[in-house]
């Protein structure tokens, strides 16, 4: 017998974090979300973003035991950007049983009409931050901090109950030259050189810097770049400060000098932005996202342990500023710093298909294309 229950309770959603804990116990690909926050998403006081989003929470039992869980977002900034009237569905997770996934989703897109939604669409997040996409390739690679992971079941349970694809993001494994007289670093040093003294550019972090004085100074500037540079994207939405302030809140353990660029112009605009954190995803499954002490000395651990892999995670370009070899100075930057500390692999987070930009610029690496996600749609 399969039920269906609509959260209400802090005590109910506790379950709801811990069903993919209990799911992928074992599997060392799955990477978690930060169990406190994810928890804490039923309160409109703790959730950063209930400013502009509605939400309702389902959990799936069959014979008495949690089989399944999702989230049915109303995203109201991003349906009064784009005039649409479409609900998201997130954090889907579900034993392999295509009717709790059928009862899962006849409660969520019951809610999203009665929201007044025409089309439900996901996996999405709240923004562009929060994970999106199902996986559909790339099974056997382990999730990144920033991506996503499922069982290969999902896409043919979705499928089934006829959603289609709406987009795809790929993302790559980059390998990292070992040394700075390799072709190709020099050329991108020698780029930056150039960009550099023509357009009087600064970079203005260097590896000695504090992360808290530098995030907490230019934060602000930072996201509002990220607005601006991430706007046309699908599905994204502006940052509110309650969204910007509670995202550095949380980052800011895990910056480190050596994996960030801030690019200014002549006249002391931030036209350029790139961000690489080291290897998370590990000791967030080995403590289920939970940070407690053992938590927390492991992410400490991944962050200032040897490491040769490290996550991408962001790259931003003011738009004037995208045909003028900017990203050249960002990656300059970063990468004479992953080649100093011996790292062999950058892991890239999802990028559109269609966001050719981004793609070029990870095609000129040596590289493979290992894992694909993917937004499905849906009528109602």
């Amino acid at each position: 017998m399969i039920v269906v229950k609509e959260l209400t309770t802090k005590k109910e959603m506790k379950k709801f974090a811990s069903f993919p804990l209990e799911l992928y116990k074992g599997n060392k690909n799955f990477c978690p979300s930060f169990y406190g926050d994810e928890k804490n998403l039923i309160d409109p006081e703790k959730n950063m973003y209930s400013d502009f989003a509605d939400n309702k929470f389902f959990l799936a039992y069959k014979d008495g035991k949690v089989a399944g869980r999702l989230a049915v977002i109303i995203n109201h900034a991003h349906n009064k950007k784009s005039g649409e009237k479409c609900a998201r569905f997130s954090r889907f997770d579900v034993i392999d049983d295509v009717n709790v996934t059928k009862a899962l989703f006849e409660a969520g897109e019951k809610y999203a009409k009665e929201c007044g939604m025409t089309h439900i669409n996901g996996p999405m997040g709240y923004v562009d931050l929060d994970k999106e996409g199902m996986l559909v390739e790339g099974f056997d690679y382990p999730s990144t901090y920033g991506g996503s992971y499922n069982f290969d079941y999902y896409q043919r349970h979705v499928e089934e109950l006829g959603f289609k694809k709406q987009v795809d993001w790929v993302e790559r494994r980059i390998n990292i030259p070992q040394d700075r007289n390799d072709r190709n670093v020099k050329k991108i040093s020698q780029v930056a050189e150039i960009l550099k003294k023509k357009y009087e550019l600064r970079e203005i972090v260097d590896n000695k810097t504090k992360v808290g004085k530098l995030v907490g100074r230019e934060k602000d500037r930072i996201f509002d770049l990220l607005n601006t540079c991430y706007a046309h994207l699908h599905g994204t939405v502006p940052f509110t400060q309650r969204v910007i302030d509670a995202t550095v809140s949380q980052i800011m353990l895990v910056i480190k000098p050596e994996y960030i660029s801030l690019v200014e112009d002549k006249e002391g605009n931030l036209i350029g932005f790139g961000l690489v954190f080291a290897p998370l995803w590990n000791a967030l499954n080995k403590c289920g996202g939970k940070l407690n002490l053992k938590g927390i000395f492991n992410l400490l651990k991944a962050i200032n342990g040897k490491h040769d892999t490290v996550e991408m995670i962001l790259i931003a370009v003011a738009p004037e500023w995208q045909s003028r070899g900017v990203p050249a100075v960002i990656m300059d930057r970063i990468l004479s710093n992953l080649i100093d500390k011996g790292i062999k692999y950058a892991e890239t987070n999802g990028t559109l298909e269609e966001n050719l930009q981004i793609n070029n610029l990870w095609d000129g690496f040596d590289h493979i294309q290992h894992k694909r996600k993917r937004c499905y749609i849906k009528e109602l």
